[in-house]
């Protein structure tokens, strides 16, 4: 990002990915908007690399803080919206929470490669924690902050759309358009359009290290399409019609299901207010999980939208436990563990299946975000796990 700056007022011709990305070879894959985060900083006196590496650094460990804290309001929030559920121990509630935050590997890797990944992880955060206040307009700025960084975000305009979240949408726009036009303003059309070429390559080649957890990972460590245990700094993965097929149709899929279902009782007008605001916390959450598989490259440390949104399951999940049918109990229990362990932890031991048919055990992160966004679909089928104790007609 520093690089891209430096390039930028080096005022020469060649355009920014152009130079950096293409010619370069440096995996510079973030938006003309997001350098406006670096001429921020030296608006601020950071003039050196240096030194706005140690401001980010900073900024970044402070933002882990800030995710554990979220975390600790999404709890208390869930529990405000009904009276007859009460914390019993906040202690206890303070430590799992924070212990939690803390050893989930994804948010502590995105920290040590000092990734700007944990920022969009704390909004991600956010968003969910003023979904459920109720503060949709906020919801819609944060998640625009993070689609400033991270494109993909932008999906969240159809999704809006679809659900007609107009306050959403205006907190949306809010955000990203000033910002947009600052962009433009500051870096010329020209930018914006390379960026979209800079896509179309990452999306036709993506990374066979197994650290990418997504369908193209997948694919081209399936196919064996380079050495998945050597990350390359300037280079990406062979172009395989297979791979980039697979890729495209295994994504037009996640984010359709995403975007367009919606459960029967919902659609209905059934349940209460308290009950649909809640499944509507599940269905955002649905989405973030959903754009983050789709992404040709998802790395490791992508995955940390991933733990509110655990958070927000089993705290749903123990509250309305008898509730829900029996048959749901236990996929609900096995599908939450099963996607927290396998997104939570780094192992090890499976590098040595790398050259061997059985490197799809190393795509563990991704089964496990698989799984949570597919359980996330089948709790919201469910008006109990909702708090809606009413006749099922879905």
């Amino acid at each position: 990002m520093y690089e891209a700056l430096i390039h930028h007022y080096s005022e020469k011709e060649t355009g920014i990915y152009e130079e950096i990305f293409f010619t370069k070879r440096i995996k510079f894959q973030y938006p003309p908007s997001s350098i406006n985060l670096p001429i921020f900083t030296r608006w601020l006196g950071v003039s050196n690399l240096d030194d706005f590496i140690w401001v980010m650094n900073l900024a970044m460990f402070f933002c882990v803080f800030l995710i554990a804290i979220s975390c600790l309001l999404i709890v208390y929030s869930l529990n405000s919206l009904d009276g007859s559920v009460t914390v019993q121990n906040h202690l206890l509630v303070f430590l799992v929470v924070v212990l939690g935050t803390f050893t989930f590997n994804p948010i502590i890797r995105g920290h040590d490669l000092g990734q700007i990944q944990v920022l969009i992880n704390l909004f991600a955060c956010l968003a969910i924690f003023f979904w459920i206040g109720g503060k949709k307009f906020l919801c819609g700025v944060v998640i625009s902050c993070a689609a400033i960084i991270k494109p993909q975000f932008f999906l969240f305009i159809i999704w809006g759309l679809i659900r007609k979240e107009r306050e959403f949408l205006y907190g949306f726009l809010v955000c990203v358009v000033p910002i947009g036009v600052l962009s433009v303003v500051n870096f010329g059309i020209r930018e914006h359009l390379d960026y979209i070429g800079v896509l179309s390559y990452i999306g036709q080649h993506g990374e066979v290290f197994w650290a990418n957890q997504s369908v193209n990972g997948f694919l081209n460590r399936l196919i064996e399409n380079g050495s998945s245990l050597r990350w390359s700094g300037s280079s990406f993965a062979d172009f395989d019609s297979i791979v980039y097929l697979g890729t495209t149709i295994s994504s037009a899929v996640i984010i359709l299901a995403a975007v367009l279902y919606r459960p029967g009782w919902t659609v209905n007008g059934l349940g209460q207010a308290t009950e649909r605001r809640i499944e509507s916390v599940l269905d955002l959450s649905t989405a973030q999980m959903a754009f983050t598989l789709a992404s040709p490259v998802a790395w490791v440390h992508h995955y940390a939208v991933a733990w509110p949104i655990l958070v927000v399951c089993f705290v749903l999940l123990l509250r309305n436990f008898e509730a829900i049918p029996k048959w749901m109990r236990y996929v609900s229990v096995l599908g939450l563990s099963f996607s927290y362990l396998m997104i939570s932890n780094y192992l090890t031991p499976l590098a040595p299946f790398a050259s061997s048919p059985f490197n799809v055990l190393q795509s563990f992160v991704f089964f496990g975000g698989a799984v949570l966004f597919v359980v996330l679909i089948i709790l919201r089928r469910s008006p109990e796990f909702c708090g809606f104790y009413g006749r099922r007609t879905s």
